[in-house]
């Protein structure tokens, strides 16, 4: 008997499901990373900041405010 899969549906669509889960979990690790420096409990470059920013402008979605 198989064991149930955390995913239903085709194995494209339980890729992709698992690649967006990986991709949102990276993007909450940087935000907290970015908080603690933000209040000082570490460090981090301006390089390293770039590169977050970069990465969550493309993860998660902008909240502009709607006119």
């Amino acid at each position: 008997m198989d064991t149930p899969n955390r995913y239903s549906g085709t194995q494209a669509t339980t890729k992709h499901a698992a690649a967006k889960e990986k991709r949102q979990q990276q993007a909450y690790l940087i935000l907290d990373h970015m908080r603690r420096a933000a209040s000082g409990e570490t460090e981090m470059s301006q390089t390293q900041i770039s590169a977050a920013k970069i990465y969550l402008s493309k993860t998660l979605p902008d909240l502009k405010a709607i006119e």
